[in-house]
């Protein structure tokens, strides 16, 4: 049982109010994130954007399956060069995303469903529509080395 309540003291309904919300973010932003959504209102058409594309995975594993595939390996012969230059849906979702997107320097993370490229905005919207696709978020690609002094432009001391 989770209780909460509003600014005045009374009980509310707590998920049905975050899910409104979540609904009037998905409905204004899609697929987008807000950072990414923000810096596309302002976007030069020609320039590309630094973007990590979250991709469609299925992640359940059956735990018998699991076992089952890890005794396989076990008695399996060492790969061949052929079965080692398969490709993870990220890899080949990044040669689309260079070859019918127009992104460069697209690449796949090697542990999650991700591709990271250089899209221009329109591109970026194309891939929004994508049933492939679940988010898209600005890669951010330069850090701010001390946060306790900087917050955005501004120095904080």
């Amino acid at each position: 049982m989770t209780l909460a309540y509003n600014e005045a003291g009374r009980p509310i309904d707590a998920e049905r109010l975050l899910r409104r919300v979540e609904e009037n973010r998905a409905r204004k932003f899609g697929k987008l994130h807000e950072s990414l959504f923000a810096r596309l209102e302002t976007a030069k058409a020609k320039r590309t954007l630094p973007v990590a594309i979250w991709l469609q995975a299925d992640l359940s594993i059956d735990p018998d399956e699991s076992v089952r595939r890890e005794r396989r390996r076990a008695r399996a012969p060492v790969r061949s060069r052929r079965q080692k230059r398969t490709q993870s849906p990220a890899q080949q979702f990044a040669r689309v995303v260079e070859e019918e997107h127009g992104g460069r320097k697209a690449r796949a993370d090697e542990h999650a469903p991700v591709v990271y490229a250089e899209v221009s905005p329109e591109e970026i919207r194309a891939l929004a529509k994508r049933p492939d696709v679940v988010g898209l978020f600005l890669h951010e690609t330069e850090g701010v080395e001390d946060l306790g002094r900087f917050n955005g432009d501004r120095q904080l001391r």
